[in-house]
Order: structure tokens, then sequence, then C-alpha cells
């Protein structure tokens, strides 16, 4: 069984799913022609990243970093956060 994730609001919708890989696919859209797809190695790190697009779309920001930035910032604050 795949694992999925749908989020969607007035700004923008996404799924996670995995992948045959076991990696983990973030698939979203902003309702217009646009269309991104940004694969991560970790669920944790797909559902930090979705968690940025909530917020970047609630403070009308944008982001700073790309995917595979993204994914080794992400990586280190979660791990800065567990003991």
């Amino acid at each position: 069984m795949t694992e999925q994730i749908t989020y969607a609001n007035r700004e923008f919708s996404a799924t996670i799913a995995q992948t045959s890989d076991n990696t983990w696919k973030l698939t979203w859209t902003d309702y217009v022609a646009n269309e991104w797809d940004e694969t991560f190695e970790a669920l944790e790190i797909a559902l930090v990243r979705l968690a940025l697009l909530v917020r970047a779309t609630q403070r009308d920001e944008f982001f700073s970093t790309g995917p595979d930035q993204f994914e080794r910032a992400a990586d280190a604050f979660l791990t800065s956060q567990l003991s």
C-alpha cells in the first residue's frame, strides 16, 4: 500500500506520496499553470516542506531556498530538536 497525504486550500494543493524507491514525492500546484515535483529522502522532510508551503501562502511570502538546500536545512533543524 502506498502512503499518501493530501492538503488543499484556496492558494494551492499538495500531495505527498511514497515512491517505489522509498523516497517521498511532494507534488504541488498553485491552480494556475504551474505544478512542481520535489523528492525527499524522508517523510518528515516532505512534511516540513509542506508546512513551509502553508506558511508561505498564509503570509504571502516566497521560498528562499530550493528543494535540495531545503532538505539539508530541514534535516539539520529536526536533528537539533531531538535528543
